[in-house]
């Protein structure tokens, strides 16, 4: 069973590696993604940022990266190692972050996919994200999370 664990700083150089393999040709995102190691490393050092990193052994095997918006969570970054796809890391990843949401009492998590995507697009429209918009890179996708109530 998978185990989510905070960022560390030592995990920064297994993070960037994988996001790199799971780039390459068949293996994630499309080719007309470009990759800057720089915005990357300012976007998870980002202080409103959080990355949880999942392992199954020693292996890291996924994370994502969320930070917080008006009303709701954006997922900036949710990679799975191209070893462990379709083995529905990235919904757990996913519910994490959902839960995140509803412990903040915000209304929804939000992504932005380019449009050549289609797995990402397929995750989350099995996740329950619905398209809302056009942003930056592509398709604005929202969900409503279920804030959960006190005690």
């Amino acid at each position: 069973m998978p185990v989510l664990l905070p960022l560390k700083a030592n995990d920064y150089r297994a993070i960037l590696e994988l996001t790199r393999e799971s780039m390459e040709p068949g293996g994630g995102e499309p080719g007309d993604f470009q990759f800057s190691e720089d915005l990357f490393r300012d976007m998870i050092a980002d202080g409103d940022a959080t990355t949880l990193v999942m392992w199954e052994g020693d292996a890291m095997v996924g994370y994502v990266t969320f930070y917080p918006g008006e009303d709701h969570l954006f997922v900036n970054w949710l990679v799975v190692h191209p070893d462990y796809r379709n083995r529905g890391l990235a919904t757990l990843l996913l519910e994490e972050v959902g839960r995140a949401a509803a412990q903040r009492g915000l209304a929804s998590l939000r992504t932005c996919l380019q449009e050549s995507n289609l797995a990402a697009i397929a995750l989350c429209d099995a996740a329950g994200f619905r398209r809302v918009g056009h942003g930056p890179i592509g398709s604005v996708m929202e969900k409503t999370v279920v804030p959960e109530r006190g005690e």
